[in-house]
């Protein structure tokens, strides 16, 4: 894998040089959020990169990474937190080939964020010899997010003998059963991840230059760890819920709803009615 150096250049044109060093175990942490962050700002995903390349620089406390995080802000178009991380990697590293160089980038960097600071301010409104606002017509508020709603009404037939209800237990056994397929799916796959880590750590990663497509394996595999863990936990712990439900209330007459909702920020699932 390799990282930005020289300049504010792509990450595929430079070598390892804000790579923690794999010491001990926070170094070895530190190595994979780097390496994974490399990987994201190859593709354009800066965002993405800053974070786990903030979180090698956490990990392994080497100023160079701010180096990276600045080339992230520069391409994001942020140039105030550019020049500020790019600053702190001048001043933390005393022998910089390039010093000259980048200490002319720093200056442009704060010059463009002048200028952006200033039509900032132009744009803001006018106002009127009170110093107050025009009068404007109010914006109706946004919804927070988009929901569907789907009624799944569950009225089971009256019992005078208090049995649980047949169709909540059938579903929190349902629910009992996905999650452990969640956790099931979790264990081999986090096993595997574990596998190809210490392949990585035994290969390329001991000379810290493994490339995106060599880390792609580990980086799949622990998503789908990660995913399977959380289907178990959502798995469980609505059966168990619904199981209560079911030998609680039994032979009551209920309506339950699901509602299913996504915005920009996440996606997700409510049940609501009357248990």
């Amino acid at each position: 894998m390799v990282v930005i150096v020289g300049g504010l250049g792509p990450a595929a044109s430079a070598a390892a040089q804000g790579a923690p060093r794999a010491d001990d175990g926070r170094d070895a942490q530190a190595r994979l959020h780097f390496q994974v962050g490399a990987e994201y700002f190859e593709t354009g995903d800066y965002r993405d990169a800053i974070r786990e390349f903030e979180r090698a620089l956490q990990l392994s406390e080497r100023p160079r990474m701010h180096y990276n995080i600045a080339g992230c802000y520069e391409r994001l178009g942020q140039p105030a937190e550019a020049a500020d991380h790019l600053a702190l990697y001048l001043d933390a590293i005393e022998d910089i080939p390039n010093r000259e160089a980048l200490t002319r980038r720093l200056e442009n960097l704060r010059e463009r964020a002048r200028e952006l600071e200033a039509e900032a301010a132009r744009a803001e409104p006018a106002v009127d010899e009170l110093g107050e606002p025009p009068d404007e017509e109010p914006a109706a508020p946004e919804s927070p997010r988009d929901e569907v709603a789907v009624a799944a009404p569950v009225t089971p037939a009256s019992s005078s003998g208090g049995g649980p209800d047949m169709g909540l237990l059938g579903v929190s056994i349902a629910a009992f059963v996905v999650g452990g397929l969640g956790f099931a799916t979790q264990g081999v796959l986090g096993g595997l991840a574990l596998a190809e880590d210490e392949a990585i750590s035994a290969g390329c990663g001991g000379s810290m230059s493994c490339r995106a497509d060599e880390v792609a394996t580990l980086t799949g595999l622990a998503t789908g760890s990660d995913v399977g863990l959380a289907v178990g936990v959502t798995g469980i712990a609505l059966g168990a819920v619904l199981l209560g439900v079911a030998f609680a209330n039994g032979g009551e007459e209920r309506d339950v709803a699901l509602t299913v909702y996504g915005d920009p920020s996440g996606a997700g699932a409510a049940i609501h009615g009357r248990l």
